[in-house]
């Protein structure tokens, strides 16, 4: 269910390396990098990159649920896109 009684979202964050590495060569061409959201899990933040209202609702075959719960209740950074500087 994405909304609860109460109006709180919950949400399911995703990692897919196939969709990791389009979106890395696909802002490699535009001379940007891309950079995957981070959600704390644990204590520990891990990659994300795709938030999603149902685990099964991922677009990528090889998504892998890296944390649940209620959006005001998670810490997470979402991802960009930023330009490289050498």
């Amino acid at each position: 269910m994405a909304v609860s009684i109460t109006g709180r979202k919950y949400r399911y964050f995703i990692f897919s390396q196939k969709q990791y590495q389009e979106r890395t060569d696909a802002e490699n061409k535009l001379g940007r990098r891309y950079v995957p959201g981070k959600v704390m899990v644990h204590g520990v933040y891990k990659d994300f990159t795709e938030i999603s209202t149902s685990p099964s609702n991922s677009r990528y075959a090889d998504g892998k649920l890296v944390a649940e719960g209620y959006l005001d209740e998670l810490k997470y950074i979402m991802n960009k896109s930023e330009w490289r500087t050498r």
